[in-house]
């Protein structure tokens, strides 16, 4: 018996515009864009991450706008869970938010759980530019803010949560991972990302580009990545502000940006990262680069990359262009900072 999602969808909204889609055991059939507009406590649950699963095959599809898969326009307190998403051909997008009609409400506490999305790399066909976008397409209604996810794994998105314009805050992103791509997140908006990680990033696994709001990551572990972090104003350097927070967990430096850089910091921060580790073993010796370097604050951080006092030890945080701070103005606040067999180099550098 072939499913299809869309007259699930149908059967459980009714009359109401609420409800709950209840997905069975094996595949559910999608074969277009599914729009959900403006609805209140709507709900797509699976029986288990490993039992449902939703089978996105748009063949016969003739659309050719940029449509996610699943769209939330003006939704509010919707939930998607315990189930698997196959992508059998490219799409714009896994998952989509934004305001259509500013009348229906602003999209807001959308919730995520137990979800993996499936492409290209596991056999099937598919890839995605984004896995979840918070689209600013509506110039009255800006406002597009608390998303949250809990345990979702990206596989052959590019961008893994695109997270656009400045009204668009209040994410939380826990215990989930990106694998591939460019950006597990990349944001014009604010988010904290709680604990999870990824690998085979090709740039920053977390991509700023406008400050706005606090950013808070907590718990990080990335691998196989260039970069850990690169924030910076829309056009690069600013010198407006952006609070960022890095506390715990790791970034190991096996594929380290040729240019050594595992953080780059292009506006003026503050930048705080606390209680991490920078590599491990024989890996790339990681530094941080800042506009302005008396902006990073490093307090319990090691630098686990075995290497020479002189490339790294003094000046774990450089400037723009790489070279060493040379003033105590524009020097970085450096607290317990070390690295393996270095030898009497914390006092140097405290």
């Amino acid at each position: 018996m072939i499913r299809y999602l869309q007259d699930l969808v149908n059967r459980a909204i009714g009359k109401a515009g609420s409800g709950c889609a209840a997905l069975p055991r094996g595949d559910t059939i999608l074969k277009e864009p599914l729009e959900l507009s403006g609805l209140r406590g709507f709900s797509i649950e699976g029986v288990t991450i490993h039992d449902s699963c939703i089978v996105a095959d748009f063949e016969s599809y003739e659309g050719n706008d940029p449509v996610p898969v699943i769209g939330l326009l003006n939704c509010q307190d919707t939930g998607i869970s315990n189930l698997k998403m196959i992508l059998t051909s490219n799409q714009y997008a896994v998952f989509g938010h934004w305001s259509k009609d500013p009348s229906l409400g602003t999209p807001t506490n959308n919730h995520y759980r137990n979800i993996v999305v499936i492409g290209k790399g596991e056999g099937f066909g598919g890839e995605a530019n984004y896995g979840i976008v918070f689209h600013a397409k509506n110039k009255d209604d800006p406002n597009n803010e608390a998303g949250f996810f809990f345990n979702v794994h990206l596989n052959n998105c590019f961008i893994g949560w695109r997270i656009e314009g400045t009204q668009s805050k209040e994410h939380v992103i826990e215990h989930c991972r990106q694998q591939g791509g460019m950006h597990a997140v990349d944001s014009t908006g604010s988010f904290w990302w709680k604990g999870g990680g990824g690998s085979g990033l090709s740039d920053a696994a977390f991509r700023l580009r406008e400050p706005v709001d606090t950013i808070r990551i907590d718990y990080p572990a990335f691998e196989a990545t260039k970069r850990l972090l690169h924030a910076s104003g829309p056009n690069g350097f600013s010198d407006d502000s952006q609070p960022i927070r890095i506390s715990g967990g790791r970034f190991m430096c096996d594929q380290l940006h040729n240019d050594g850089a595992a953080v780059i910091l292009e506006h003026q921060g503050p930048l705080t990262i606390d209680s991490f580790v920078f590599g491990s073993g024989q890996q790339p010796i990681p530094h941080i680069r800042a506009n302005d370097p008396a902006q990073v604050a490093l307090q319990a951080v090691n630098f686990e990359s075995i290497g020479s006092f002189e490339t790294l030890a003094a000046h774990p945080v450089r400037k723009m262009d790489g070279s060493v701070p040379t003033t105590l103005d524009n020097s970085p606040r450096l607290g317990d900072v070390g690295g393996r067999d270095w030898a009497g180099i914390r006092r140097r550098i405290r």
